[in-house]
């Protein structure tokens, strides 16, 4: 099986999300979850439903205030990148943003110490 490399950085955060598609069996379906990871082109949650891959969904993250700063939900849709069996039961679901992204600050890589003078 080929190594799966993530299209973008993610952020292992945990944001209050809501889901709404159809299963597998194509039963329609509203859900809220929360994510396991974040990036600026999609997440990743646990369902308790299977999810078709391709499945096209409607999805809005709320996003925390930042200090004092206040930041309105995130309307988007999404398609099914992902979809694996966990052992705990359930599923854990890629998606990948089809409608507008997410705005995230986050450093790319870790920050290095500076140099000291010699």
């Amino acid at each position: 099986m080929p190594e799966i490399h993530p299209r973008a950085h993610r952020l292992q955060v945990s944001m209050h999300v809501f889901v709404r598609g159809e299963d597998a069996s194509g039963v329609p379906f509203d859900m809220e979850v929360d994510s396991t990871n974040v990036s600026r082109g999609g997440l990743a949650f646990v369902s308790p439903l299977e999810i078709a891959m391709d499945a096209e969904m409607e999805i809005v993250v709320e996003r925390p205030p930042m200090g004092p700063r206040e930041f309105p939900p995130l309307f988007t849709s999404g398609k099914v990148v992902r979809m694996v069996k966990v052992a705990e039961g359930g599923f854990n679901v890629g998606v990948e943003f089809t409608g507008p992204k997410l705005m995230i600050f986050a450093a790319e890589t870790p920050l290095e110490a500076p140099e000291k003078p010699a």
